[in-house]
């Protein structure tokens, strides 16, 4: 009781589903995180399309058989990951090698993922406190406005950037594996320059194109607010992107992750 203030029961289901949710999608990304690691990129695609696939088809059955409650949209995602580990769960078994983990092994896995969560609790904070400092600001209307422009403007490049930035942190530390540091800078080098030239023109052309955009996306009603958005929430897209999956990703190569997570701190 002390978790759920007097009159909020009725957020109890979906707190529960929310918690079953994150269990679950955690236990089968350790499968998931070791095929890409090892760029077992066609099975890691498949069970991943796949896992998507089944949460959208549980989540739309549980939904229109509970009353829209959105608890059973997160119940239908916790089915699909649950699945996912199910299907996944015998070759894990199978790759396991008696003896693998060691105390010296723990601790180098604590020292190096503890600011790796830090950064990402951090990350999460960042990107979720500005619809609430600016709802507290000026109101709810500026944030529908806000909330339709990083819709816009944020999601394709943050699509861009999640593309390159997950297949080369994949590669990279493949190569420093295999190769060495030479071989996994140069893949960031090269990483790097496509970053260049897929988002600076998608950046520069939502910012040059954006009262069109938000004419057509939004109608003539709403487009003047989001319009004038769209360039700055460009600009915060492009920077945010070469930071999460590009600068940070140096970092976490390295194994600096402590200082990773104090530059997310300092942010």
């Amino acid at each position: 009781d002390m978790l759920y203030p007097e009159g909020s029961g009725r957020y109890r289901p979906l707190v529960f589903a929310t918690m079953s949710m994150m269990v679950c999608r955690s236990m089968a990304q350790i499968g998931m995180e070791s095929h890409r690691a090892n760029l077992r990129i066609g099975r890691y695609s498949l069970l991943e399309s796949s896992q998507a696939l089944a949460g959208l088809g549980f989540g739309y059955v549980l939904v229109s058989r509970g009353a829209g409650q959105p608890e059973f949209a997160l119940g239908g995602r916790a089915l699909a990951k649950l699945g996912l580990l199910v299907v996944d769960l015998p070759w894990i078994l199978r790759n396991l090698r008696p003896g693998c983990f060691s105390r010296p092994l723990l601790q180098s896995i604590w020292q190096y993922g503890w600011p790796m969560a830090v950064s990402l609790v951090l990350c999460m904070s960042l990107a979720s406190l500005d619809r609430f400092l600016l709802g507290y600001l000026t109101g709810e209307e500026a944030v529908a406005l806000y909330g339709a422009a990083v819709s816009i403007a944020e999601r394709p490049l943050s699509i861009a950037f999640n593309w390159i930035g997950s297949a080369t942190i994949s590669l990279s530390f493949n190569a420093h594996e295999r190769e060495g540091i030479s071989a996994a800078n140069a893949i960031m080098q090269g990483a790097l320059v496509t970053l260049i030239l897929l988002t600076w023109p998608m950046a520069f052309g939502l910012a040059a194109l954006a009262e069109p955009i938000a004419t057509f996306m939004l109608g003539r009603e709403f487009h003047q607010g989001v319009a004038n958005l769209l360039p700055w929430v460009a600009l915060i897209g492009l920077l945010k992107g070469f930071v999460d999956h590009y600068f940070a990703q140096t970092f976490q190569l390295t194994g600096r992750t402590a200082a990773l997570s104090g530059t997310y701190a300092a942010a």
